[in-house]
């Protein structure tokens, strides 16, 4: 006879009725579902709550919202205070681009930091002439002296400006 395995759920949690199961290494815990709540709202971390009830992201998102957790609430007010993407994904054990494509879809404004360099040309070739030197026009619009260079000679060719 040959000697089959079962396969047993490996680190997720399966909703039943008011109560959790939480399959940590194929053994299951049932729970009820306010205590995974209150561990979100104490620690303010999926990282934290990940080690107490092991997941993935996509699997402890989906139960703190089926129980009526609202973790983009929690990103917003996390980013009023003014916590930067790196300390987000920390905090959260995701990828910085993971929470800044977050905080896109949520409308928050960018981090503070380096600026983007999506300036149109206009903008670019007016600093330039108002300034009078690439160093003093990237000053200006807060840019690195090269990043503006770049974005001035392009902003040149586009506009059929002749580059001297």
């Amino acid at each position: 006879m040959r000697d089959e395995k079962m396969a047993f759920p490996k680190n997720c949690i399966r909703v039943h009725g008011e109560n959790i199961i939480v399959y940590d290494c194929g053994h299951g815990r049932i729970m009820h579902h306010a205590d995974l709540l209150r561990a979100m709202e104490r620690t303010r971390s999926l990282a934290q709550v990940k080690e107490a009830f092991p997941a993935s992201r996509r699997n402890l998102l989906d139960v703190l919202t089926t129980f009526g957790f609202d973790f983009d609430q929690l990103l917003a007010e996390q980013f009023a205070e003014g916590l930067a993407d790196t300390k987000l994904a920390e905090l959260h054990t995701v990828d910085a681009k993971w929470i800044a494509k977050k905080r896109v879809s949520l409308g928050q404004a960018r981090q503070p930091g380096r600026p983007a360099a999506d300036r149109s040309d206009q903008e670019v070739i007016r600093a330039y002439e108002s300034a009078g030197s690439y160093a003093a026009a990237a000053r200006s619009m807060k840019l690195d002296q090269r990043t503006f260079r770049r974005l001035y000679l392009l902003a040149r060719s586009r506009t059929g400006q002749n580059v001297g």
